[in-house]
């Protein structure tokens, strides 16, 4: 890497960040030749310990970047909220070294809000009325995923004209004939990762996940999650506080109490999609569509001001 910086002179290193031990070589061999911006990878929360120093660790990295001992640092953070912002900064990092360019890799969210439901549900095959819950899996095992759908199975059984449509992580290989051996008398379909996320949210009335960054984007897209929070099924918990953007359940009679909730209560669900919305808004800024165009312009200003440097 040092190679070829001192070759290719780039006026910036930009990279995906999560503080991992790769990162630091990235900062070790770029080290005086680019000006080195962390793109904030994985979404910031109270359980993603690689984003977490202890006390005083980040002063003293700070004090002694020219020690070819000490873990360097990027030039520049950019995060995708203000939530990873406060998290970097109240453990020393420089206001001016971290800035929140916005939720790139939401951008095209700000589109996808404007479509409605019928016509996802046409594009899937669906029908157009009736109760739609989406069970979407985490990277799980062919056991695990089974359990989970069983579960949800057994907490949908009496809700009248309901379709559990089970979409399918796209690095999960899960063979379709073990989640339908689990549908008893309930229309149950499986979807691959080739159907897309967003328009299978939109189709749906109701989200089930197992804590997994897709409770941000069902809330984001404006659809009332439960979060299947139970050990039989593994789960990251990526948000600030999960509970505040979906119905928590750890149980099947919960899972049935949220999901029919969800379904029957526009008081109660109006409250979470509000709360939810506030808590997206405290994780991802520049829902509007900006952000990329934001972070590019962050990304040329420092390639400027290194090149200005240079001349200089």
């Amino acid at each position: 890497l040092r190679r070829f910086v001192r070759r290719a002179r780039p006026l910036v290193v930009l990279h995906t960040m999560e503080f991992q031990p790769v990162e630091k070589a990235i900062w070790f061999g770029t080290r005086g030749y680019a000006n080195r911006i962390g793109f904030q990878h994985s979404t910031v929360g109270r359980y993603i310990t690689s984003y977490l120093f202890a006390s005083g660790e980040v002063e003293h990295i700070l004090a002694h970047q020219q020690d070819p001992i000490e873990m360097p640092l990027p030039d520049l953070l950019l995060t995708s909220g203000a939530y990873a912002r406060e998290v970097l900064t109240c453990q020393g990092f420089p206001d001016d070294r971290v800035v929140d360019c916005g939720a790139v890799r939401y951008d095209h969210l700000a589109s996808e809000r404007a479509r409605d439901r019928a016509s996802s549900r046409r594009g899937l095959g669906l029908p157009i009325e009736g109760v739609v819950v989406l069970v979407t899996l985490p990277l799980i095992t062919e056991e695990e995923a089974g359990r989970f759908v069983a579960t949800a199975v057994e907490a949908c059984q009496g809700i009248p004209n309901v379709v559990i449509v089970v979409r399918r992580h796209p690095l999960a290989p899960i063979r379709e004939e073990a989640l339908t051996a689990f549908a008893g008398a309930v229309d149950l379909r499986v979807v691959g990762s080739e159907s897309g996320l967003y328009e299978a949210i939109r189709a749906a009335d109701v989200v089930v996940v197992a804590a997994s960054t897709t409770a941000l984007e069902a809330a984001i897209l404006g659809v009332p999650v439960v979060i299947w929070d139970n050990p039989t099924v593994f789960g990251q918990q990526p948000v600030a506080d999960f509970e505040t953007i979906g119905f928590p359940a750890k149980s099947v009679t919960e899972l049935r109490a949220a999901v029919q909730c969800a379904l029957v209560d526009p008081e109660a669900t109006g409250r979470l999609l509000r709360r939810a919305r506030t808590e997206v808004d405290r994780v991802f800024s520049r829902l509007d569509g900006s952000a990329a165009s934001h972070c590019a312009d962050i990304v040329v200003d420092a390639a400027e001001r290194r090149r200005k440097s240079r001349i200089d």
